[in-house]
């Protein structure tokens, strides 16, 4: 099966016009825990966010590369705790698949929830 797509969102602002209710809410998905996720990278850099509703620890990993800054390969938290959330910026180079030029994730429960924003 295919990965799951997770689709991108584009922030609001600085120059919005009038500010109305739940204009700058953003939307998380579950995660597919049997298929894996993935989003079309849109731009350079996307901010990832990462929110546990789980009653217990869950774990998560975003699929990456070695880089000349040290990085040695996926960014994996094994004990995401209840009630977190994180974020976490990655860039096209180090983390884009080549094969459907996106970005690859998953948790190991569909209580744990993604958002990806594109940074302008």
């Amino acid at each position: 099966m295919p990965r799951t797509a997770v689709t991108v969102q584009t922030p609001k602002g600085p120059n919005v016009g009038a500010f109305t209710s739940n204009l700058c809410d953003i939307t998380f998905t579950a995660a597919d825990v049997a298929n894996k996720n993935s989003a079309v990278f849109q731009g350079n850099r996307m901010l990832v966010v990462i929110k546990n509703d789980d009653a217990g620890s869950v774990s998560w990993t975003i699929t990456s590369k070695a880089n000349p800054s040290g990085r040695t390969g996926d960014i994996v938290d094994p004990t995401f705790e209840t009630g977190k959330v994180a974020m976490f910026i990655v860039e096209r180079e180090g983390f884009q698949q080549e094969a459907d030029n996106s970005l690859h994730f998953e948790a190991s429960d569909a209580d744990c929830k993604f958002a990806i924003l594109a940074i302008p």
